[in-house]
């Protein structure tokens, strides 16, 4: 049944996902696509990091993790919780030391580098979709809308949630855009997708419409 499984490979019917998070992930995923010679898609990316040029050189597809780490200004007001009282203001601020500042600039580097990650595939022409793999189904959205915040056009972002997942999949002729004699799975919101109030009113599931009231 394994041997069975691995067919469609081997016949170029189907791609290979590797699940890769990481930078390093992605080389060995590399290494074994020359080895077997499957089209192959990087999974569940979360950070292209140095392997960026390898990615683009190869002509690899992508899917990108949707899990992205906390905004900094939430994470810090997180951490002052509330106001301080009138005996804390007394006292004297203290000034930070130089490797504490050198950390807190290449936390906020890396930081900057994970929301501007499909924006830079953007830019290199690196064909990617957006999966859901280990992110929070509340934060998915949002997230996507950070990303578009860091750089990456609506436009992109839009197809990276239909018709390149849909093309990935070889499911282009049934799914991906709104057509005639493609099934009707779609989902209605009251204001454009990224805008950050916008909620859905409306979604279809294979022609049923399932209203939010």
């Amino acid at each position: 049944e394994e041997l069975a499984a691995m067919a469609p490979l081997h016949n170029k019917q189907m791609w290979m996902y590797f699940v890769a998070p990481k930078s390093k992930d992605i080389h060995r995923a590399i290494e074994l696509q020359k080895h077997s010679n499957y089209t192959t898609v990087l999974a569940d990316v979360q950070h292209l990091g140095p392997a960026l040029p390898a990615v683009k050189k190869g002509g690899y597809s992508l899917i990108l993790s949707t899990q992205l780490p906390e905004d900094l200004k939430e994470e810090k007001k997180e951490k002052e919780g509330q106001e301080k009282t009138k005996e804390e203001k007394k006292q004297p601020t203290t000034t930070k030391t130089e490797e504490e500042l050198a950390l807190e600039k290449r936390k906020m580097e890396s930081h900057q580098d994970y929301m501007a990650q499909a924006a830079i595939c953007e830019k290199n022409n690196i064909s990617f979709a957006f999966g859901s793999a280990n992110a929070k189904t509340g934060d998915i959205l949002k997230n996507i809308r950070r990303m578009v915040k860091a750089g990456l056009s609506e436009k992109t972002a839009l197809s990276a949630l239909t018709t390149v997942p849909a093309s990935m999949m070889k499911l282009s002729s049934l799914y991906g855009t709104i057509e005639k004699g493609k099934v009707a799975s779609l989902v209605f919101f009251d204001k454009p997708l990224f805008d950050e109030k916008a909620n859905v009113k409306q979604v279809w599931v294979e022609g049923i419409p399932f209203v939010n009231d």
